[in-house]
């Protein structure tokens, strides 16, 4: 065996960043080779497709490939994922870091593989994967604001067609990514957050008299639609309780006013998994969705749902989920009425807990990142 200790210097667009490997190896294996992953992702709040990202890189495993956090300056790196090499670069920050100090980073560094998690990525670097969690942008722009769906149709479809892989979240939005774009994507399902994990052994709860939906108040996820069967639905000892925040790239949309409908804003981690262990029924009418977390976090908790029958609920959740349409206001509140009586789910399928598992789905980016590398 043979101790080979490199120290290197990186030209940064602003300095000089020092960095030392050191690496044992024999003569089957080779110096470990930077794979560089799009950090920005550190700087936003954490929905669904920074969740992804957060998650994903916990399991990632330094070994013939050194996977390195690559962030904005005066980003923090969170305790979980300082089992990798973390760099901070640059002075800016949001677009301008990620198309201009990211890119021209990389290009003085020889051009490494870059790994992007959460939708957007340098337009003008070939040399990386991006991840699109859906398409909506595409094919409905009204739901977005004006300047948020003209960035992103421009933009994304162009980065998508000058990377060396696209990934995305489902077999129906790899599917809607070929027919619209043009390119093939590779499915990385999501899974389930640590911090649900760890306490989903502990569900004893009773459950209350709550219908639960997560989502960001946005004209995409239908909540007027769900108001109104749950307005509909007779349940006049239930309380609706909405969780989830307004955010700015969606149209504005003004909640509606009801006196059982509780809105419940952004919650921690834990209040939220309080509420799946309490919640009767979770629900979601959303007309689109890349994969939906959410129901598949209230699944794994013990929640029965019930769903809008959208192509990728039914890939997703066919076996374990009731469906109405979302734009059926009668037959969503006869569904509302009729779910709320099932009982709490105690097991679930073996394959789901397999394939919507993010160390399962970790393992199997590193396994397309080692042929990759070994190939290249």
């Amino acid at each position: 065996m043979m101790a080979v200790f490199i120290n290197c210097e990186y030209g940064s667009l602003i300095s000089k960043i020092h960095c030392s490997y050191y690496i044992c190896i024999n003569s089957s294996s080779y110096l470990s080779i930077p794979v560089y992953i799009n950090a920005r992702f550190l700087t936003q709040q954490i929905t669904g497709v920074q969740q992804f990202a957060h998650e994903i890189c916990r399991n990632l495993h330094n070994a013939e490939v050194e996977y390195i956090l690559l962030a904005p300056k005066g980003t923090h790196c969170p305790a979980y994922l300082q089992h990798l090499h973390f760099k901070t670069i640059g002075v800016g920050k949001g677009y301008f870091w990620e198309q201009v100090e990211l890119p021209f980073f990389l290009q003085q560094n020889g051009n490494p593989l870059l790994i992007n998690f959460c939708n957007t990525a340098p337009l003008f670097y070939s040399k990386q994967w991006v991840t699109i969690h859906d398409l909506a942008f595409m094919h409905h722009p009204e739901w977005f604001s004006k300047s948020f769906a003209q960035v992103y149709r421009f933009m994304i479809p162009r980065i998508a067609k000058r990377s060396q892989k696209v990934i995305t979240v489902s077999q129906t939005i790899a599917e809607q990514i070929q027919q619209t774009i043009g390119v093939r994507a590779d499915v990385l399902y999501n899974g389930i957050a640590q911090y649900l994990v760890t306490q989903r052994a502990s569900n004893t709860d009773t459950p209350k008299k709550i219908i639960l939906t997560v989502s960001s108040i946005n004209p995409r996820k239908n909540l007027s639609g769900l108001i109104a069967a749950f307005d509909q639905s007779g349940l006049t000892n239930y309380e609706l309780v909405v969780v989830g925040a307004k955010q700015s790239v969606f149209k504005k949309e003004q909640q509606a006013y009801h006196q059982r409908v509780v809105y419940a804003g952004y919650l921690t981690n834990e209040e939220l998994v309080q509420l799946y262990k309490q919640a009767s029924l979770f629900v979601s009418l959303s007309f689109d969705e890349g994969f939906g977390i959410p129901v598949w976090e209230a699944l794994y908790s013990g929640c029965p749902v019930l769903l809008s029958d959208i192509p990728v609920y039914k890939e997703c959740f066919a076996e374990e989920a009731l469906f109405c349409s979302p734009i059926n206001t009668s037959e969503a509140s006869q569904a509302l009425a009729r779910s709320v009586a099932q009982p709490r789910k105690t097991r679930l399928p073996q394959w789901m807990l397999d394939t919507y598992n993010y160390p399962h789905t970790a393992k199997k980016l590193m396994q397309w990142v080692d042929d990759a590398v070994k190939n290249q």
